[in-house]
C-alpha cells in the first residue's frame, strides 16, 4: 500500500502570496522523504549543501552476466561471481570515477582483482559452452607502459593434455593488446591489437566481442573498431566457427601489474552492438512522489514551481500531475509546465512525475533543486451561530444565524436522541441529517412526545461532492402535549 502522508511535518507549508494561498516544499533543505520511485535519477550532495536529484550514471545490470561499477564496494551486482582483493585496493571516490559512485584504483605490482565464477550461470563456469559474449571496461592508465597486465582469465584444459587456458590484456606499446590462448578451439593464440595510441590519465572505452554466428571477435575502443578476427576455420566468414570450452578452476585477474583506474568491468552473455560512452548511459530518468495531501477534499493546486540547475545542450526537466479525491484512485497523468498558473485543478491529493533528460552527448544532466507546490485549501464552510430549539407538541423548531463562510449554500440538520449521536429517524422529513438548504429555520415535525431530542447543524459548499463543516454548538428540547 503506497504510503499517504498529510505532509505538514515533512514538508514545509505556509500562507504564500494571497489569502489562503499555501505552499508545500519538496526537496531542499526539508529532503526528499516525499518520493516514492526513483528510476535512474539520485540524491547528490555534490552540487549544493543539500542533497539534489539528478541523473545516475551507473549502468542498469540486470542483464549482465558479470558486473563491477566499483560504487564503494567489492561486489558483483550480478551475483554470479565471487570476488577477493588484495589489501592494497583502493576504491577512488565518486569524483574520479568514470560512471557512479567510484572506481577501483591500482597502484602498481602487489595490487590484483579476483574474480571467480561460482553460480552454474555464470558464462564462464566450468564446462560452459561460450557463445556469444562481450567483455568491457573503462580504462584510465596512468603511465600506460609495455607489460602492464590490467586482465588475465586462467583456467585448465582437460583434453589430451592438461593446458592453460587464458585472456591476457597487456599494455604493448601504448597500446592495449588482448591474447586468447587456447581459449578457443585451436592450437594458436589469436592476438588482437589496438591501433589507438593510449593518453595516460585520460579514460578510454574499450570492448571485445564475439558472435557465435560468424566467429567474429572484435576488439573496439572508444566506440571505433580497432582489430577484427574471425574463429574460423580459415579465418575467414563464411566458414566453420571454432568454439570455447570454458576450462575448470577458472578465474579473473583484474588489475595486476597496473597504475591507475577500472571502472564498470562488465560481461555480457551477447555480442553488444549499441556502445554508449556518455556518462549518462540512459536515456532519461525518473521520479514519482507519494500522493501530497493537500488537507482537504477539491483543494485547488494553483501552480508548480521547479527549481532547478541549468539546462545545457538540449538537456530538459519535464513535469506531470495527476489528482484525486482518493489517494488509490488517480487520472491519468498530465503534462504540467513549472511556474504557470493552473485553472481549475481539483483534490485532495497531488502525485508529481519529474523526467530528467541529459544533453545530447550524454555528458550532462540537470538537476532539480526542489519543488513547490502552491495551493488553496479547500476547507468547509464554518458551521452556524446562535442555534434556537423551541418545542411544540411533536414538534421541535430550530433557528439559527448564517455560517460567516461565503462559500456556504445551505445546511444539514442532525438530530437524535443521545448527546453528540445524531441517528434520528422519527421526523416525517427524513432521518438525520435532514438538508434544509439555504433556510436559517425549520420545523421539524412527527417527532415522539416526552422523548428529549439533541441537534446540531453543518453548513456545506457547492462542491460535487459538497464539502460538510464542522457540528454547531448542541441544543436540545422535549416535545409534549400542549
Amino acid at each position: 500500500m503506497r504510503a499517504v502522508v498529510l505532509l505538514v511535518a515533512l514538508l514545509t507549508a505556509e500562507v504564500l502570496y494571497g489569502i489562503g494561498e499555501q505552499v508545500i516544499v519538496i526537496g531542499g533543505e526539508t529532503g526528499w522523504q516525499a518520493i516514492e520511485t526513483k528510476a535512474h535519477v539520485i540524491e547528490t550532495s555534490f552540487l549544493r549543501p543539500y542533497p539534489v536529484l539528478t541523473l545516475s550514471s551507473a549502468q542498469t545490470y540486470f542483464s549482465e552476466d558479470l558486473f563491477f561499477s566499483f560504487d564503494g564496494i567489492l561486489q558483483d551486482s550480478a551475483g554470479n561471481y565471487s570476488v577477493s582483493s588484495t589489501e592494497n585496493i583502493v576504491l577512488a571516490p565518486r569524483e574520479n570515477a568514470r560512471f557512479g559512485g567510484g572506481a577501483a584504483l591500482f597502484m602498481g605490482l602487489s595490487d590484483a582483482i579476483s574474480i571467480v565464477p561460482h553460480s552454474r550461470e555464470a558464462l564462464f563456469s566450468t564446462g560452459q559452452i561460450l557463445r556469444d559474449f562481450s567483455i568491457e571496461m573503462w580504462l584510465y592508465p596512468v603511465t600506460a607502459e609495455n607489460g602492464e597486465n590490467v586482465l588475465q582469465w586462467n583456467a585448465i584444459c582437460e583434453n589430451d593434455s592438461y593446458i592453460s587456458q587464458d585472456i591476457i590484456v597487456t599494455f604493448v606499446r601504448n597500446r592495449l593488446q588482448w591474447t586468447f590462448s587456447n581459449f578457443f578451439t585451436l592450437s594458436k593464440d589469436i592476438v588482437l591489437s589496438g591501433q589507438t595510441s593510449l593518453v595516460p590519465k585520460t579514460w578510454s572505452h574499450h570492448l571485445i566481442r564475439f558472435d557465435s554466428d560468424n566467429g567474429l571477435l572484435e576488439y573496439v575502443v572508444d566506440g571505433r573498431i580497432e582489430c577484427i578476427v574471425f574463429v574460423t576455420e580459415n579465418g575467414h566468414e563464411g566458414t566453420q566457427v571454432y568454439q570455447s570450452n570454458v576450462g575448470t578452476n577458472g578465474f579473473f585477474v583484474l588489475g595486476k601489474n597496473f597504475f591507475g583506474m577500472i571502472d564498470e568491468f562488465i560481461i555480457s552473455p551477447r555480442f553488444v552492438s549499441e556502445i554508449s560512452l556518455g556518462t549518462y548511459r540512459q536515456n532519461s530518468g525518473r521520479v514519482e512522489t507519494i500522493p501530497i495531501d493537500l488537507g482537504d477534499i477539491n483543494s485547488e493546486l494553483v501552480s508548480v514551481d521547479v527549481k532547478n540547475g541549468p539546462l545545457v545542450d538540449d538537456s530538459a526537466i519535464e513535469l506531470f500531475m495527476r489528482v484525486s479525491n482518493n489517494p488509490y484512485h488517480f487520472e491519468e497523468w498530465r503534462a504540467l509546465t513549472a511556474g504557470v498558473s493552473l485553472r481549475d485543478v481539483r483534490g485532495r491529493y497531488v502525485q508529481l512525475a519529474i523526467v530528467l533528460y541529459p544533453s545530447k552527448d550524454r555528458h550532462f544532466s540537470p538537476y532539480i533543486d526542489s519543488i513547490q507546490l502552491n495551493y488553496r485549501q479547500n476547507k468547509a464552510p464554518m458551521p452556524p451561530t446562535q442555534l434556537i430549539a423551541y418545542a411544540r407538541n411533536g414538534v421541535v423548531e430550530l433557528s439559527w444565524r448564517a455560517s460567516i463562510s461565503r462559500n456556504t449554500v445551505g445546511y444539514l440538520v442532525y438530530y437524535g436522541t443521545a448527546q453528540g449521536e445524531y441517528f434520528g429517524k422519527d421526523s416525517s422529513l427524513g432521518i438525520s441529517p435532514i438538508n434544509v438548504g439555504a433556510r436559517t429555520s425549520i420545523r421539524i415535525d412527527g417527532l415522539k412526545n416526552g422523548t428529549l431530542y439533541y441537534f446540531s447543524i453543518a453548513a456545506y459548499d457547492s462542491l460535487e461532492p459538497f464539502h460538510i463543516g464542522d457540528y454547531s454548538s448542541e441544543v436540545s428540547a422535549r416535545p409534549l402535549r400542549q
